[in-house]
């Protein structure tokens, strides 16, 4: 029997970071193994304001900089946490491609930008859709959340 896997999705910024924090503190209580997990998507075609659209230039640096994003959290994790499985940099929509890893995982993590009071109850369009879909328990991990796992 394999371990459990959670997956955190991280997208370079500070919540995301914390996320994957507070996954790998998560996994050595409950021995699971964690896979971090970066989405980047090439833009969509903008409109010529002529009623036509205009393809927009493939960014080859969109998947250097989502291999970035995670290299960055994982360097910031300490040096003896959990079992970590090899990053995973998926080109996607970010919705589709995260339940999609979650369906079989014990818990998908992602960070959640806490805003101004009224604004904290509203979560990112990513966040919502994945709460609402995933097969799973889904953890939104604040940037500022310093509270142990568990």
């Amino acid at each position: 029997m394999s371990s459990p896997t959670i997956v955190v999705g991280i997208d370079g910024s500070a919540p995301a970071r914390a996320a994957l924090r507070w996954a790998t503190e998560y996994a050595e209580l409950s021995r699971a193994h964690v896979r971090a997990v970066a989405v980047w998507q090439q833009p969509a075609p903008v409109s010529d304001g002529l009623g036509g659209m205009v393809p927009v230039a493939p960014d080859d640096d969109l998947s250097a900089q989502a291999q970035s994003w995670v290299d960055e959290a994982m360097a910031a994790l300490p040096r003896d946490g959990a079992k970590l499985a090899a990053p995973t940099i998926l080109e996607g929509a970010a919705k589709e491609l995260l339940l999609d890893l979650a369906k079989d995982a014990q818990l998908l993590v992602l960070g959640n930008k806490r805003r101004g009071a009224v604004a904290a109850a509203v979560i990112g369009s990513v966040a919502l859709s994945c709460v609402h879909h995933a097969r799973c328990p889904v953890i939104l991990v604040p940037e500022d959340d310093d509270a142990p796992a568990g």
